[in-house]
């Protein structure tokens, strides 16, 4: 969650979240049941006027905050077999083992 919402930009955009389920959505293969994990801290960093769109997210309950985050998703992915969109890498946690996808790469990384 968080590391979409902050990708390529100085501020946080819920948008971009919203613009990767439209991607997921396009893709050629159904990358669902879904998981999106937030910094705990989410709340506290996005505009006041996204606030209202976060508590719509948070609010599903595939959805959630948990600090710190990346753990939560290292843990799941491995839990579910599950590939991981996001930017960041994860190189300190040693998750080479994980399938590791940029939002903009879904079908190419996916081997489709």
């Amino acid at each position: 969650g968080s590391n979409i919402v902050y990708s390529r930009q100085d501020a946080p955009d819920l948008a971009r979240l919203d613009d990767l389920f439209v991607n997921m959505a396009k893709s050629r293969v159904a990358l669902f049941p879904f998981r999106v994990v937030f910094d705990g801290n989410i709340a506290y960093t996005i505009g006041g006027f996204q606030q209202e769109r976060l508590a719509r997210w948070l609010s599903l309950p595939q959805v959630e905050t948990y600090s710190p985050a990346d753990e939560k998703i290292i843990r799941l992915a491995r839990q579910h077999d599950a590939v991981v969109i996001t930017y960041d890498r994860y190189l300190e946690h040693g998750a080479g083992d994980l399938i590791l996808v940029r939002p903009e790469e879904i079908d190419e990384n996916l081997g489709l």
